[in-house]
This record gives structure tokens, sequence and C-alpha cells, in this order.
């Protein structure tokens, strides 16, 4: 919610309603979801969503929630009563998390303490338990979703890996961004710029709350699918055989350490980076070891991360559309 202080008192009166008393109209519904399935229709047409959504059932499984996948007869099989249950179960005061920020009048904590914290609401006093489940990762290293009639092909290589809360997150951003994690980066300067095979690749780290994965993606013509891979386990090598060059990671350090310095800027960033450590349960010197850490790296700690970490045998490849 986004309010000014002089209209606060008026505008979480609202809020209160919304989220204690919603209405869930039938035709509401039936409309949305129609047009939810209608995008999901579409979407299952293109190869970045097809490789996305295979590579994620890849790395963790197709029973697993994060392996999961949204299936065409999911839209005809879930009611407005699954909607009003689901409401019942996790929105309630138990479950409730409030995050401020900004220039807050002196009587903010009364404010939401006399509308949200003087008695229970909602369905349930018990907080929802997070089920058990077991990784799944595939054994087969490579993987083609066939679309006959694709011009491009969709490519996602990875692994699962690990979240913020391991000690090597920090330094392996390092890596990861000479690999493909800005516009100068290896994979781009080798297959945007040099190549041509594509408009945009890129490497990433994604953090989740029960683990995470490593993935490099892009998408590129049929004709050069083959090529690009070959390309990219060859950036992915030099990285493993070769210590990074001074000059490139110096580059590397300030873009990183400059991109952070933009994502703080304003209160609401500052409470988005608030909740980056409050949901994995981390101390506030959090970025403090992250700027630390980003500082310190050293390019045969990078060649020894990309050995642990990058070995061609423990990465899964996924590519829809055409080889």
């Amino acid at each position: 919610m986004y309010s000014l202080n002089k209209y606060l008192n008026e505008t979480i009166v609202f809020v209160e309603d919304i989220i204690k008393n919603p209405s869930f109209p039938q035709h509401e519904f039936d409309l949305f979801l129609a047009n939810r399935k209608q995008k999901h229709l579409v979407n299952s047409q293109k190869v970045s969503v097809l490789a996305r959504r295979r590579f994620n059932e890849l790395l963790f499984g197709e029973n697993h929630p994060y392996g999961i996948n949204v299936k065409d007869e999911d839209f005809d099989n879930t009611s407005l009563q699954d909607v009003i249950d689901f409401y019942k179960t996790h929105y309630t005061s138990k479950n409730c998390t409030i995050v401020l920020s900004g220039n807050l009048p002196d009587d903010v904590f009364t404010l939401l303490n006399d509308h949200f914290g003087k008695q229970v609401w909602g369905g349930s006093t018990v907080a929802v338990s997070k089920p058990s489940v077991v990784l799944e990762t595939t054994k087969e290293n490579k993987h083609l979703v066939v679309k006959d009639d694709a011009i491009q092909s969709a490519i996602r290589i990875g692994r699962p890996l690990f979240n913020k809360t391991n000690p090597d997150y920090f330094k392996f951003q390092v890596l990861n961004t000479i690999l493909g994690g800005y516009f100068g980066s290896r994979l781009m300067a080798n297959i945007r710029e040099d190549k041509g095979y594509t408009y945009g690749i890129g490497s990433g780290l994604a953090g989740l709350a029960h683990g995470g994965y490593f993935f490099v993606s892009t998408e590129v013509g049929v004709d050069v699918t083959k090529n690009t891979l070959e390309e990219i386990y060859k950036e992915i090598k030099l990285l493993r055989e070769e210590l990074v060059d001074e000059e490139e990671l110096e580059l590397v350090k300030n873009y990183i350490l400059g991109q952070f310095l933009r994502s703080v800027e304003g209160p609401f960033a500052l409470a988005d980076k608030f909740k980056a450590i409050w949901e994995y349960n981390l101390d506030y010197d959090y970025f403090d070891k992250y700027f630390k850490a980003v500082q310190s790296v050293t390019p045969t700690e990078l060649r020894d991360l990309a050995n642990k970490y990058l070995q061609e045998k423990d990465l899964i490849e996924c590519v829809a559309g055409k080889m």
C-alpha cells in the first residue's frame, strides 16, 4: 500500500476491509479464470515458456513445489470454493507480517494495532505448515522439447544450487556476473556481440526459500542452436581453467557495488532490502558481509568456485524448439 501520511487513517480502513472481508463474485472469478486460461494456452506455444517449464521440472522434479507446472485441465478443475478455502486457510493474523517504510507518523503503530493487532482474525489461528518435499533432479544431462514449427530455440542450462544462506553465495554472484550477469558479461560479448546469435543472453542465481538454482538462458535461431550451446560451455570451461583478469574483476566488482547502491534509493527500495533478509531469517550484518565478500574475492577463489559448481557433467541442458 502506498499512502500520503495525511490520508493514512482513512486508507488503512479500506485495506483492513479488503483483507478481512473480501468479496469473491462468481462472474469475476469466471472471467479471471477464462482470461488466465487463454493466456496460458498462448504462452504454451512460446519456446521460452516451454523451456522454462521443462527446466524447472528437470531441476526439482515434477511433484516438487518448485517443479510443478500448471496444466491445461487445471483451469477447468479449479472452483470458486477452492479460492475461498485457500483464503480462509492462509489469510490470517497468524500468517500476517506488516513492513513499514518512509517518513512514518508517530502514531503509526497505534493505528496498525487498532486495525490488525488487537484480536485474532482470519479462519485459522495456526500458521500453515510447510510440507517436506524430496528433490528429484533428473539424472540425464540433455533434454529437447521439440516444436517443429519453431524458428527460434530457447536454451536453458543450469543446475540446482543454493540460496543466500550459503557461505559461497556472495562470491558465486561475482562469478555469475562475469559469466552472464550484466550487459558486459562474457556470454554477451561472445554470443551477442561477436557471433550475433542472439539479441540477449544471461545467467543468474535464483534464490528460493528452500534452495536455489543457477541458470543460463537465451533464445537463438534454430540454425545456430548447436553453435550457441558450444559457446556457452566454452565460456564456462574458461572460468574453470583460467584465472579472471584483475582488470575485468575490478570492473565487475565496481558494477555490483554500484548496482546495489542504485537498488536502495528511497524508502520502498529499503523495505525490499529488509524483506530480502527477513524472509531468510538472516542477521542485519548480511549486507556488510556481502560488501566484504565482493571486495575481497580473488581470481583463484572464482576459479575454485567454477570447478566446484560449474562442472559440465553437473549441468542440465534443456532446449525447446529444434536442434
